[in-house]
């Protein structure tokens, strides 16, 4: 009897443990506005003038203030989404998200 209630506590804490790893997520999303520029597109605050710092697709952006931490943000990948584009028509594919990598 003894050894079958040990087992039931440690199936239960398993069970516990495993919740709890399931409720913790890796990723943070929220609602922010994108710009749009033109070239020249360096130097950037990143690299400086390296032709190399663009990714191939060409998809790349700036750093707002609240994930930029003091150039720590450079070369880090994105996955974003458009939600709506309200001043550039066709400027946004709704609901298709994209890697971006920040440059400056």
């Amino acid at each position: 009897m003894y050894t079958s209630q040990r087992l039931l506590q440690r199936f239960s804490l398993m069970m516990f443990l495993v919740s709890l790893l399931f409720n913790f997520h890796t990723s943070y999303g929220d609602v922010g506005t994108a710009g749009l520029y033109s070239p020249p597109y360096s130097p950037t605050a990143c690299y400086g003038i390296d032709a190399f710092q663009f990714p191939s697709s060409n998809l790349f952006a700036t750093a707002g203030d609240g994930i930029w931490a003091n150039g720590a943000a450079c070369g880090r990948l994105y996955l974003v989404r458009c939600i709506t584009s309200t001043s550039t028509p066709y400027a946004c594919n709704q609901n298709q998200t994209i890697q971006i990598k920040i440059v400056c």
